[in-house]
């Protein structure tokens, strides 16, 4: 190698071979470090419920308004797992992930604010208004 030192071929390989994914892991990293409040709630400004269960707030950071998701567990799989769906997805009709934050054990997702109410109540008003036969079964168990 560059400093004299001889280099077994194997290992030398093996080296080469993890890069990629070395380099894939950082990318990954840099990609959602823009997620990250350290702040936590103390960045926002009128904090208040948004949900009877207190599951979801609504709140404002500068001029912008944001509903937080509360995870009461932050180890909890479906916590995990729900992070985890909504880093890879990316889609203009799904609320998507602003920011992360961890206060004691909850865990808070920073989603973009939709102003109309929730999906679950657009379906019970809507219900009639002549939906496709496809989707009718979908919203009927919601």
């Amino acid at each position: 190698d560059e400093d004299g030192q001889r280099t077994e071929p194997a290992k030398a390989a093996s080296k080469s071979d993890d890069a990629p994914r070395q380099l894939a892991q950082a990318e990954k990293e840099e990609d959602e470090s823009h997620l990250a409040r350290p702040e936590g709630l103390s960045g926002y400004s009128d904090v208040r419920d948004a949900s009877p269960s207190g599951h979801v707030l609504v709140a404002r950071r500068d001029s912008t308004t944001f509903a937080l998701k509360v995870h009461f567990d932050s180890k909890a799989a479906s916590c995990q797992r729900e992070l985890r769906a909504l880093k890879a997805l990316r889609h203009g009709s799904i609320s998507s992930l602003q920011g992360v934050f961890q206060t004691g054990s909850s865990m808070y997702f920073e989603l973009a604010w939709c102003a109309g109410g929730t999906l679950e109540a657009w379906c019970k008003q809507n219900m009639d208004a002549g939906i496709s036969v496809d989707v009718e079964p979908f919203l009927r168990c919601l």
